[in-house]
């Protein structure tokens, strides 16, 4: 994923500069960003890349809560759905990354593969590839899993459960080429392919094979509540009203060290993207998507040396 000098900019404590954009990943605010999108950023005219004040933004500081103008297709809760990754368009999943981890990451702008459970990988032969997890990853402190370590086990069922006949497994397709997943012990997960499929790796990095836990499902069959949204990710989801709001805190336990650099996340559900707009212009939210009516007033607002930065 991006590094994490782009995933949390400087000042994200501090109310001065709450008002900037912010590009996450631990937070998967490119779920917004889809087909191209912008997000809107405050008033403040962007520093000059070699100016004092530039320099100092690119160093990340510790502590903030960030308010996301989600609803309309963009918030990160259930919209009435679950939390199930596996039934859920690619787009849908994307939010659930704040709680749920992969095998593996993607950069957000260049989609080169990077490690996030898997430490690393090789491919011993053209039809297998063995992945070795990281070291100290547990599951969030909820129950029914209460933080207990991730084992090679809990990877195998996540993945065969994903594959599964039941129909309303439509990511099943991703794993088509598959013929075995197996874990030769704690720290590893052997997949063998039933023939030669360069695009393996990469399918081990869409946000619809997230490592889930068997507990959890066995509890929640449908999860959609707050107690339900747990995995190994930066973030806890504390609470969630559908279609309103939602709030996660830091995960003190977070395998990677130091991460993750904000407090907390807060989505705001709201019914167009206009009216998110007003909320983020009366300052109730400090990122929102630029209603399309928006964009040439706000990038002349921004001024001419503006940048924006886009994902697809």
């Amino acid at each position: 994923m991006a590094d994490e000098a782009d995933v949390y900019w400087a000042g994200i404590g501090n109310p001065k500069l709450r008002r900037r954009a912010f590009l996450t990943r631990a937070t998967a605010a490119a779920a917004a960003l889809a087909g191209g999108a912008s997000l809107a950023c405050g008033s403040r005219k962007p520093a000059s890349p070699s100016s004092p004040a530039a320099q100092t933004a690119k160093q990340p500081k510790k502590g903030g809560v960030l308010t996301y103008a989600g609803g309309n297709g963009y918030a990160y809760d259930t919209q009435r759905r679950t939390f199930d990754p596996c039934i859920q368009t690619q787009f849908g999943a994307k939010g659930y990354t704040l709680f749920y981890e992969r095998l593996l990451g993607y950069d957000l702008r260049t989609y080169e593969l990077q490690p996030e459970l898997a430490q690393k990988w090789e491919q011993p032969s053209q039809t297998e590839f063995v992945f070795h997890l990281q070291p100290n990853v547990k599951w969030q402190n909820k129950p029914p899993v209460n933080g207990r370590p991730l084992v090679a086990d809990d990877v195998v069922w996540s993945l065969e459960r994903a594959r599964t006949d039941d129909p309303k497994f439509f990511s099943r397709s991703l794993l088509s080429h598959v013929d075995q997943i197996t874990a030769p012990d704690n720290a590893t997960v052997r997949i063998t392919t039933k023939t030669p499929d360069v695009a393996t790796l990469q399918t081990m990095s869409i946000e619809n094979l997230a490592i889930l836990s068997r507990e959890v499902f066995e509890k929640y069959p449908k999860p959609a509540t707050s107690d339900a949204a747990v995995g190994t990710g930066p973030f806890i989801m504390k609470a969630l009203e559908d279609l309103v709001s939602s709030e996660y805190v830091r995960n003190p336990d977070y395998w990677k060290p130091g991460a993750p650099y904000m407090d907390g996340f807060r989505t705001k559900a709201f019914a167009d993207a206009l009216t998110g707009w007003s909320a983020f212009l009366a300052n109730q939210v400090d990122v929102t998507q630029v209603p399309g009516t928006e964009v040439k007033t706000y990038l002349a607002h921004r001024g001419a040396g503006f940048t924006p930065k886009g994902y697809q």
